[in-house]
């Protein structure tokens, strides 16, 4: 009973950590869904000078690659990459893409999750441009590069020597406190917990045995498992076993005095 109770602490222990890093990325990604909105309404009141409006979001907000100025019948007018030039002939034609679709009749949209040819993880997010009557005018569309939760991960701690990353819906791991995982390619699906969270459960809770694995430095670890709907992604924090168990018994043993 003692040992089924300490579990549960650790588990309790972990949710609060996962809920925490779920906040952050939302927040974060709230935050660029805001300045999209505010460059779509500048565009709207002005649309002459859309290249310059453009230009000004895209340096200004350091986590988006490439933005697009799409019109109201689905062609790419412009696109702007922080990368490379855009010639007329790489512009394309988003009538019958989702985020098009979706955007024209007044929805924000964000694309599943993708990796770039650096192997760096991003989402493209469409955001419509209406007037001030309502009409549809056209899309902002904009690439967004996570990476950046990339050091919002570095800055969650589980025990001393735990961790928190982030999968997308095919288990391929997009956020970690060491970038080269990420950017090596790692695909997570091996792991039970990972798995779960892939095939829709919103909570794995660490405490069958069956959900425990070896991490990448060959420790049996705690894991537990919460989803992320909005984009089907999985936040999971891990720690190795030993540590995460001593915690939990010291924990009770300074109580108990």
């Amino acid at each position: 009973l003692a040992v089924k109770t300490i579990r549960s602490e650790v588990s309790s222990l972990h949710l609060e950590v996962a809920y925490r890093a779920r906040t952050k990325i939302a927040d974060s990604i709230d935050r660029l869904l805001n300045e999209q909105k505010r460059a779509s309404r500048d565009l709207s009141l002005q649309i002459s000078s859309a290249e310059e409006i453009l230009s000004l979001f895209l340096k200004e907000n350091k986590e988006f690659d490439q933005v697009s100025l799409i019109s109201a019948d689905g062609k790419e007018i412009f696109r702007i990459n922080k990368f490379a030039i855009v010639t007329k002939d790489e512009l394309s034609n988003f009538s019958s893409t989702a985020g098009f679709r979706l955007s024209a009749a007044g929805n924000n949209y964000f694309s599943p999750t993708f990796f770039t040819k650096r192997r760096e993880p991003s989402l493209s997010v469409f955001v419509p441009i209406t007037s001030l009557r309502g009409d549809f005018l056209g899309a902002v569309a904009a690439d967004i590069n996570l990476k950046f939760m990339w050091d919002l991960m570095s800055e969650m701690k589980v025990g001393t020597r735990g961790r928190v990353y982030v999968v997308d819906g095919n288990g391929n791991l997009i956020a970690d406190p060491n970038p080269s995982f990420v950017l090596r390619g790692e695909n997570l699906l091996s792991r039970r917990i990972v798995r779960r969270l892939a095939e829709g459960e919103n909570l794995v809770d660490g405490l069958d045995s069956q959900d425990r694995y070896l991490d990448f430095v060959g420790r049996e670890v705690f894991a537990l498992g919460l989803g992320f709907e909005t984009f089907g992604w999985g936040i999971i924090t891990e720690e190795p076993l030993e540590d995460a168990m001593e915690q939990a018994v010291s924990k009770r043993l300074s109580l108990v005095e």
